[in-house]
């Protein structure tokens, strides 16, 4: 997150107008060779939520839960890929249909380790333009950073319309959700996976996917996996609805 807030874990009761309900059950995937790799939320306590990118190819991850800082781990969990469940339609070059499931064993939810809430089935129409939006992750913090950061980063950005993304990405498609990243503040790389959570309400309507291939201090916008075109899907694969 560039430009972001560090979130120490003290600050977890901070009120929500400031802290969205997605600290808790952000988490953070390494790959089986401990290579910083992505984020992801906790949507119950067997399934995790990230993008399909963050799994392709891999044999295994090992989930980290319930922490903001990388050297202090309150549970880590390695998952085989056998667990990985992405969206049938994924394509990786472009991004499509971004989307995963991780099933995991039962995990007990605590003051650290909690699940987001997923917007109603109801809602799978709503476009949120114009929502304030918080993104939480240990991603870059710069574009010339070689790796992620070991503490939690979150930053506010605001929703726009797909008209608008559509100007800067010429292939994006409906069943994705954009902010904008004013005066260089935006996800980047290693971000991907995590939440994009309503601050009205505290729902996740996206999962990050990607920035441009410009970089994450160009002004683009970053692009998420909307989540309500995909709640059927979730449904049918978690039995996680609302």
């Amino acid at each position: 997150m560039i430009l972001g807030k560090e979130l120490k874990s003290g600050q977890l009761n901070l009120d929500l107008s400031v802290v969205p309900a997605n600290i808790n059950p952000q988490l953070r995937f390494i790959d089986n060779i401990f290579k910083e790799l992505c984020g992801g939320s906790i949507i119950s306590n067997q399934w995790v939520l990230t993008t399909a990118h963050c799994t392709y190819n891999l044999r295994s991850v090992n989930v980290i839960f319930g922490t903001t800082d990388l050297n202090n781990r309150r549970l880590t969990l390695t998952i085989d890929s056998s667990n990985f469940h992405p969206h049938n339609d994924f394509h990786y070059p472009q991004r499509e249909n971004d989307i995963c499931l991780i099933k995991t064993p039962n995990v007990e939810f605590n003051d650290f380790i909690k699940k987001v809430v997923l917007p109603p089935i109801a809602t799978s129409h709503s476009t949120f333009d114009g929502e304030n939006a918080v993104i939480a992750g240990w991603g870059k913090t710069s574009d010339s950073s070689r790796i992620g950061t070991n503490n939690l980063q979150y930053a506010d950005f605001e929703i726009i319309d797909y008209d608008t993304c559509k100007i800067f990405f010429r292939n994006v498609v409906p069943t994705t959700i954009c902010v904008e990243t004013p005066r260089r503040r935006s996800p980047c790389t290693g971000d991907s996976g995590g939440p994009l959570v309503l601050l009205s309400n505290k729902q996740q309507v996206g999962v990050m996917s990607y920035v441009s291939a410009t970089g994450c201090e160009t002004g683009f916008p970053a692009v998420f996996t909307r989540v309500t075109s995909y709640l059927e899907w979730i449904k049918d694969i978690s039995g996680v609805y609302y």
